[in-house]
């Protein structure tokens, strides 16, 4: 199928450069790629990345408590199962296990039962929630982490709940980051990248 339809997508792309007044990026190497690749239309090139909601910015948001007041460990959005399965065993690995959390918000990875047997009453499963409620588990958080599958760097594309995260002034860490995440994130503080981690990591 790609055979057939990648010199659509092709002749499709070009024509957007040759006939668009402006072409915006949301992706910096993505930018640079078009760039190289259409010369003749760079001075119709701008980058513009997604931005952190403001809300989280100034603080307007309340985080969501943590049980019996400990400390969490919060993943929003899509969670890799391996690669959450690997911080639970990480959280119990802990001298401080009994007073740290799993809250994982979203779709249930498939291996929420292992992690369950794991951590036991210490992992809170979320499901899909509001916008507004989703920023209110992540204001809470004391530790964020979006938890990428290891065929995720392969993609271009930039984690769009790292803008959320950074927004809080949280430590993150990036489990299976891509090219672009390391590009836009590299200089921002309490940001680390990790690749493939073991559970001592």
């Amino acid at each position: 199928l790609a055979v057939l339809t990648t010199p659509l997508h092709r002749r499709f792309e070009r024509n957007i450069y040759r006939d668009a007044a402006l072409v915006i990026h949301a992706i910096p190497a993505h930018a640079g790629w078009a760039s190289a690749r259409y010369p003749w239309a760079r001075d119709r090139m701008v980058t513009l990345t997604n931005g952190s909601p403001p809300e989280l910015l100034s603080g307007a948001v309340t985080g969501t408590s943590n049980r019996d007041g400990g400390r969490s460990i919060r993943s929003v959005g899509h969670a890799s199962p391996d690669e959450t399965t690997l911080i639970a065993r990480a959280i119990n690995a802990r001298r401080d296990a009994h007073s740290l959390e799993l809250r994982l918000v979203g779709r249930r990875p498939e291996s929420a039962q292992e992690i369950a047997s794991i951590l036991g009453d210490r992992l809170t499963l979320i499901d899909r929630t509001s916008h507004s409620e989703a920023l209110a588990e992540i204001a809470g958080g004391d530790v964020l982490v979006p938890t990428l599958s290891p065929q995720r760097p392969a993609v271009q594309g930039i984690t769009s709940k790292l803008f959320e995260y950074v927004a809080v002034g949280r430590p993150v860490i990036v489990i299976n980051p891509t090219a672009p995440d390391r590009e836009l994130f590299r200089r921002t503080p309490g940001v680390r990248f990790l690749e493939r981690p073991t559970v001592v990591q």
